[in-house]
């Protein structure tokens, strides 16, 4: 199994922020008019919605499919399904970084997690660690 570059993580979590996000700040703007707002909120709900049911299903997001990425677990090459790939390593990946922001810090989850990436060079983040997960090039595998 060949571990997913850096670089294409990074790609394919910037696409998958960026769909996420371009609704979620509509449904924020003060300038839209309120029924924008309302569907670009269910739209941003759906996006959620559909990545987790890909992670699930798939071990992909849309970032990942246009990527060729794909979650497995570490232990078995298998897909990790809804606990471990939704649950487990989505959480532990962004629930710290909220807390934080809630709490009027920094996120400095997002950064310590981006930087375990970088230091061991394994390809392994600080939440495919906790969910015994990694993230592969399925297009070599």
């Amino acid at each position: 199994m060949s571990s997913a570059s850096t670089g294409a993580r990074a790609a394919a979590t910037a696409v998958d922020l960026a769909i996420f996000y371009a609704p979620y700040l509509v449904s924020l703007s003060e300038t839209a008019p309120p029924p924008a707002r309302v569907v670009a909120a269910f739209t941003a709900l759906a996006v959620l919605a559909a990545q987790a049911a890909l992670l699930a299903r798939d071990g992909q997001t849309f970032g990942k499919k246009m990527w060729r990425l794909r979650v497995i677990r570490r232990d078995t090459g298998e897909n990790g399904g809804f606990a471990t790939n939704v649950l487990i390593r989505a959480f532990s990946a962004w629930a710290p970084n909220l807390l934080l922001v809630v709490l009027g810090g920094p996120p400095l989850w997002l950064a310590a997690d981006a930087l375990t990436l970088w230091w061991r060079g394994d390809g392994l983040s600080l939440h495919d660690l906790i969910a015994g997960t990694a993230v592969i090039d399925s297009a070599v595998n």
